[in-house]
């Protein structure tokens, strides 16, 4: 518009000097001033109407561009699995054959869903999912779109950057991890319902035996075989020996428990007596309810890993609660205790001395100033 403007504008000017040269040089008729007037009003006419046409071309070639853009367009997204892509038609035409080329020797794109070696055929506003490989070497994420328009005979191509994949790698060491930590929290929460089980049935079985001990009937007898029979083959081997119940064989100089005493015949008379005993409160303790709270400063018995360390700790429980005394043990939580302690309190010890210190400091110049004021 200005560009008209500006023309017009122009063209008006020259008419006007081209008149006023006329009035100076010549003294021209009125007819003369007419024609001049006529041919300027023409040539107006003639530039307005080829501005006109020039602009009408443009704006014709500008609606082409745009409409070209609008039947044409790709978008790619990662697929939600975050192992393939997502390749939608976003133009208004249809492609057909289309075809993924991916630049280097190891690197390749392929259709999920689609056999041949054409191409397939994308509808537009319409997705199709497809999976890119690249090299390890290489970040190659860079791929071209060639296909052919629906009702056209030259091919088209479009090129476009892809959202990296996550690492293969990476994701499948994760979901092995994961995989092991379940199972190792399977394998615990088996472990744990086994040892719960254990425990209660030698929990009842220690009642069962008890009332078999003081009244030996075959009723009884059974229901004692019965929990025994349940438990493991390796438990109660003493209960399940004397009520006719195969169990696993002890190894040799491993049972009686009076073996390990040879030189007490207290000892061994303990022992004896109360052998089906140690033996359960042995097999209870490595089925025990793990400690849940540690708050205070209790520290924890040798473990009975074998029936000899249940015999020896049975004796000696027994033997030290006979004499009245009882064993405390300095474990690591009291040492460190007494570390923390005696440092605060050396710490404490530190800062009072200065404290101190500052304070005779001070007391001793304020006697200075003093006696330097009296003189």
């Amino acid at each position: 518009m200005r560009k008209r403007v500006l023309v017009s504008t122009l063209l008006f000017l020259v008419a006007v000097i081209i008149g006023l040269t006329m009035a100076l040089v010549w003294s021209p008729e009125p007819r003369d001033y007419l024609t001049l007037g006529v041919g300027t009003i023409a040539l107006l006419a003639l530039v307005q109407t080829t501005m006109s046409s020039t602009a009408a071309t443009i704006n014709t070639e500008l609606n082409k561009v745009a409409e070209d853009r609008k039947k044409y367009g790709w978008s790619i997204v990662l697929h939600p699995d975050g192992g393939s892509y997502v390749l939608r038609n976003t133009g208004t035409v249809t492609a057909k054959d289309v075809k993924l080329v991916v630049p280097g020797e190891r690197a390749r794109a392929a259709f999920l869903q689609h056999e041949g070696e054409v191409g397939p055929t994308i509808p537009y506003n319409q997705s199709k999912g497809f999976r890119a490989d690249f090299p390890w070497t290489s970040r190659g994420t860079e791929i071209q779109i060639d296909w052919l328009p629906d009702g056209e005979a030259k091919r088209r191509t479009h090129n476009d950057v892809v959202q990296p994949t996550p690492d293969r790698i990476a994701e499948y060491e994760s979901r092995q991890r994961q995989k092991l930590d379940d199972q190792r929290a399977n394998e615990d929460a088996q472990i744990e319902r086994y040892a719960a089980e254990c425990r209660r049935l030698l929990i009842e079985l220690a009642t069962a035996w008890g009332e078999y001990c003081e009244d030996p009937t075959e009723r009884k007898k059974m229901r004692v075989q019965a929990l025994v029979g349940a438990l493991p083959t390796n438990f109660v081997r003493e209960i399940g020996y004397q009520v006719d119940v195969t169990r696993d064989y002890w190894g040799i100089d491993q049972w009686p428990p009076e073996v390990w005493t040879p030189d007490s015949t207290d000892d061994q008379e303990l022992l004896r007596r109360n052998a089906a005993m140690i033996e359960l409160a042995w097999n209870l303790r490595q089925v025990q309810i793990p400690k849940f709270v540690e708050i205070d400063l209790s520290q924890s018995p040798e473990h009975w890993y074998r029936i000899n360390h249940a015999v020896y700790g049975f004796r000696d429980q027994v033997r030290g609660r006979e004499s009245g005394e009882r064993e405390f043990r300095d474990g690591q939580r009291d040492r460190e205790q007494r570390l923390r302690t005696r440092r605060e309190l050396q710490e404490f010890n530190k800062r009072w001395e200065e404290s101190k210190a500052a304070r005779q400091e001070t007391a001793s110049g304020d006697e200075g100033s003093k006696e330097a004021s009296g003189s």
